[in-house]
């Protein structure tokens, strides 16, 4: 059940909340509210059975409490937590959960961790070949306390999100649990570099046809993205959360702040959702409001091609101004695409291009044109 204080789950049946140590109301056979409980009782005798895995007994009362419990469920008495290891600490040999062995850190953030694995589950007896995986580890110390419960449940839902979707420019997550009070999730390793490294290494733009191959590619995610029930609002496109791996084949990756987009109303009718996204990226309806539509990508994808073919920073341009002309900034870039691109990073969401389909055939109509238009060599 959940506390009605802090909204923290608890076993059916406990008396007081793991999470704050509140009384918990008691259920009737009926399932009847009563009154809470407010006495302890008193502690287990000796010889209590052994606490299970993932549970840690009670030192006032000897109850079973899950891991990282802050108050005996049971007595309501503070339990003594361990602190946990810091995130991106796992070295190398480390056996996670009796399956997942650690090869070396990949990424290391304020959100959290990524490791190289090995699954030993599925290993090849045969030819003895080890299959190596993404293991991202949440960091917990970078969320604030009140804010934990709902950080792991956004934890919890990227990798059920991704463990429903199949696409060869996503992502596979075959795996989501807890472990010595951490959570982690396990999905396909991609060997490669994000676009933002990629345009890290360059000071020049990256050439037309190249672009327009990774536009292709994630056009045609966004729109499964968008074709999903209900559709899925991926909220953070940019370079930074696109690999390409050898075979200049590319992957999203991050859905930490993806949305479902649903029909949900408020007190006084609107839809909300909390405002995130990356600075630059993300349109300025977002950061004023957190509500998403399919437009909050388009716009995103917009300014990631903008600037993939200028090597313009976003990030220096004001919220809810308009990028300068891509073309103004890079000859080489047709007008009519950069016509197109004006469109789709429009800042009024009213007036820019609604959904990916819009986007798609504008961009098609725009690179047919400026092939027309070009002087043909004599």
């Amino acid at each position: 059940m959940a506390c009605s204080f802090c909204r923290a789950s608890n076993r059916d049946g406990a008396k007081f909340c793991g999470g704050c140590g509140k009384p918990l109301p008691l259920v009737s056979a009926t399932g009847a509210m009563l009154a809470p409980a407010m006495g302890a009782p008193p502690p287990a005798a000796p010889g209590s059975p052994a606490t299970a895995a993932g549970m840690q007994s009670c030192p006032a009362c000897n109850a079973e409490n899950r891991v990282g419990a802050k108050f005996c469920s049971k007595c309501g008495k503070t339990i003594a937590v361990s602190p946990k290891p810091g995130t991106g600490n796992l070295g190398q040999g480390t056996l996670l959960a009796d399956r997942f062995l650690i090869q070396k850190t990949i990424a290391r953030g304020g959100m959290g961790a990524v490791y190289l694995v090995y699954d030993m589950h599925l290993k090849d007896p045969a030819l003895q070949r080890d299959k190596p995986w993404a293991l991202k580890e949440m960091s917990e110390s970078s969320v604030p306390p009140d804010q934990l419960h709902d950080a792991i449940k956004m934890f919890q839902r990227e990798a059920a999100m991704l463990a429903h979707l199949d696409h060869p420019s996503l992502p596979r997550v075959i795996d989501c649990f807890e472990y010595d009070a951490k959570h982690y999730l396990v999905m396909d390793f991609i060997e490669g570099d994000t676009l933002d490294a990629l345009l890290r290494q360059r000071s020049a733009p990256f050439n037309l046809n190249e672009v327009v191959n990774w536009a292709r590619q994630l056009m045609g995610v966004i729109k499964y993205l968008h074709q999903q029930n209900p559709l899925i609002i991926y909220r953070d496109i940019k370079p930074g959360n696109i690999m390409r791996n050898a075979y200049n084949h590319l992957k999203l990756i991050d859905f930490g702040i993806a949305r479902f987009k649903r029909t949900t109303t408020t007190l006084n009718g609107s839809v909300q959702d909390a405002a995130s996204g990356t600075q630059g990226y993300a349109p300025p309806e977002q950061w004023r409001s957190g509500e998403v539509t399919p437009a909050a990508d388009v716009y995103a994808l917009g300014v990631t091609i903008h600037q993939l073919l200028t090597h313009y920073d976003p990030t220096t341009s004001p919220t809810a101004f308009r990028l300068p002309l891509a073309s103004d900034i890079h000859p080489a870039v047709p007008r009519q695409v950069a016509e197109m691109l004006n469109r789709a990073i429009d800042p009024n969401p009213q007036t820019r291009l609604q959904t990916i389909h819009d986007f798609e055939r504008e961009f098609e109509n725009a690179l047919t044109q400026s092939r027309r238009a070009a002087p043909v060599s004599p």
